[in-house]
Order: structure tokens, then sequence, then C-alpha cells
């Protein structure tokens, strides 16, 4: 009899691993499986590559990270529509993704590279641990500073040693300032910066 070609959705392989419950049972805890997705050709098969384990207290393995036809990753999802997706269901506060460098001396973070040299990193800076948005793919200063918060809450703009609540550091011209604008069509539309402190609030505002 001729082969019958596959159709998207049909499974290709699959390597199963059991083990011995404390009931002395033999049961499935783990899955790696491959199936065909997409159009299938005349000398292509477009496949997805899936992961399953076993969560405590289930009896039987579900997927937790696919590799799909186009190299997308998904944890969390069947479905991942970019490089790498990941989607949790979560009602907690916990933060998604967790990136950890155990060693005193090293930054821990990411960085984004455009492909024409506009690179910036983001994370944790190498000393002080201070967060840090730096241009480049490094956070130790080889970049140039764009944005500095402390762990005591003293943001820097343009320095990575900012001395004050706000601290605003424009470069060798001697020029620094803050530009604080409206569009609103009010009538009338003021734009204004108030300093508040415990003998009053005082306010800096435009003359409308």
């Amino acid at each position: 009899a001729s082969p019958t070609a596959i159709t998207s959705g049909d499974i290709l392989g699959e390597v199963n691993f059991y083990g011995t419950t404390a009931l002395n049972s033999i049961r499935e805890s783990a899955k790696l499986r491959v199936g065909s997705e997409g159009t299938i050709g005349n000398a292509s098969i477009p496949s997805y590559f899936a992961f399953q384990t076993t969560n405590e207290g289930a009896t039987s393995p579900t997927e937790k990270m696919r590799i799909d036809k186009s190299g997308n990753v998904g944890i969390g999802t069947t479905s991942p529509v970019q490089p790498l997706h990941i989607y949790s269901n979560n009602n907690n506060s916990d933060v998604s993704v967790i990136i950890d460098n155990d060693n005193e001396g090293g930054t821990c973070g990411l960085g984004f590279a455009s492909g024409v040299g506009s690179n910036v990193a983001i994370g944790i800076e190498k000393v002080g641990s201070n967060f840090a948005i730096e241009t480049g793919l490094g956070l130790a200063g080889s970049g140039t500073r764009m944005l500095t918060i402390t762990p005591q809450g003293e943001v820097g703009i343009g320095t990575s040693s900012p001395s004050d609540k706000l601290h605003v550091y424009k470069g060798s011209d001697g020029n620094s300032g803050m530009q604080i604008q409206s569009t609103g069509a009010g009538t009338p539309s003021v734009t204004y910066l108030d300093l508040v402190h415990n003998d009053g609030t005082y306010r800096i505002q435009n003359q409308a």
C-alpha cells in the first residue's frame, strides 16, 4: 500500500520517560514530542519540538515548552509569536522572569542589540547594586549612562552616581535642564511644578 501523507498536527515521534511511584506502579513522568505543523510540502515537513513534564500531584505530563517550526520558543504557551514568548497565568505578584548572577563582581541584565550599533543594556550594574540603563551591551561603565536608580531610590539621569532624589547631568557642555510640557487644550492650559515641604507647597507655574 502507498504511504499516506501526514497532516498538520500529526505526531512524528516521541521519547517517553517512566518511573516507579510510591505505590510501586509504573507511570509516565516526562515526554519529548515532535509533531508536524503548518503546510506539508512535496519535500518539506515543518515541525515543532515539545517538552512535557508532570506537575506535583498530577498523574500525567503536560507541555511546558515548545520550539515551533519558525524557531520561536514558547514557555507556558504552545503558540509562541516571538523568538522567546513566556506566558503565565498566576494571580500572584511574583515576576515572570528571573535573571540570576551569583557572582558579586558580575552584572545581571539584558542587552538589546538593534543591528545598527544603537545597543542598550538594562539591569543591575557590577558595583553598588544600582539599576542602570546604559548604551552598549555592558553595565560596567563602558557605555554612556542613560539612567541610574540606587537602592536608596535616588534617580540619576545621565549620571551613574546620583547625589539626590533626582540628579540630572548633561555633560561637558555645562548645560543641564528639565522640560515639563503640556499639550492640553483646556482653557487655560497650565504647566506647573510643585515643591512640597512640611511648611507648605510652593508652585512654579507658567502664566496662562
